[in-house]
């Protein structure tokens, strides 16, 4: 039996590709709260725990053993568009933004250095790309099922857009391009930060590694 831990970070995309992954792991019992959550230490199937918006130092310090780690990165423009989308970005709300940047560029760090002992999923290259879904599959031992693929999660109420409006069509979604969408004054000031510059470069140089170059942030 496996073990599976997966990193997210909110309104990053992370619900759909545990949903996803999940309909691919037979008898797995599913944790979605964690640290919060207790584990049942005696359950002798498969499991996936939710680590959700935790520093890796700190989820390194409390965890070892065999275990498969799964991590995540987005877009770092459209994960911040749907945090302010959802409400999660405001003025009294800053240390909510500079702590998402802080684990993602934990995130990308840990990814650039090509050794990682995390696998990691680029979402918007999982949303787009049936071959790069194929080979995360394989990597976790998985059999590829894309049977989940387009159902929109209803955990976290859904898209911070659209809901559930478009279960069963999940494609159909502008997830590529929501930072586009928020016109309010707190995602302009992003962008135009040293924060969001920096970001931008960082997920460029994610596009070049995974030859997503469409996909950059112009």
């Amino acid at each position: 039996m496996a073990k599976y831990n997966f990193l997210g970070i909110p309104r990053s995309g992370s619900q759909a590709i545990l949903q996803w992954i999940l309909s691919q792991i037979d008898n797995v019992k599913f944790y979605p709260r964690l640290p919060e959550e207790p584990i049942e230490t005696e359950y002798s199937g498969n499991t996936l725990i939710r680590y959700e918006d935790i520093q890796l130092s700190k989820y390194r310090d409390e965890n070892n053993g065999d275990v498969i780690m799964i991590g995540m990165l987005r877009n770092p423009w459209n994960m911040m568009a749907s945090q302010v989308q959802w409400g999660l970005y405001n003025v009294p709300l800053y240390k909510r933004k500079k702590r998402a940047i802080q684990i993602w560029n934990e995130y990308y760090d840990e990814y650039i250095t090509q050794e990682s002992d995390i696998i990691f999923i680029i979402y918007d290259k999982w949303f787009t790309d049936i071959e790069y879904r194929k080979g995360i599959s394989m990597k976790l031992g998985l059999t590829f099922s894309d049977e989940k693929f387009e159902n929109v999660p209803r955990a976290g109420s859904g898209s911070s857009f659209d809901g559930i409006m478009y279960d069963g069509k999940a494609q159909q979604m502008n997830v590529l391009n929501r930072y586009k969408e928020v016109n309010k004054w707190s995602m302009e000031e992003f962008k135009k930060s040293d924060d969001g510059q920096d970001l931008k470069n960082k997920w460029n140089h994610i596009c070049d590694l995974e030859e997503i170059k469409e996909l950059k942030i112009i």
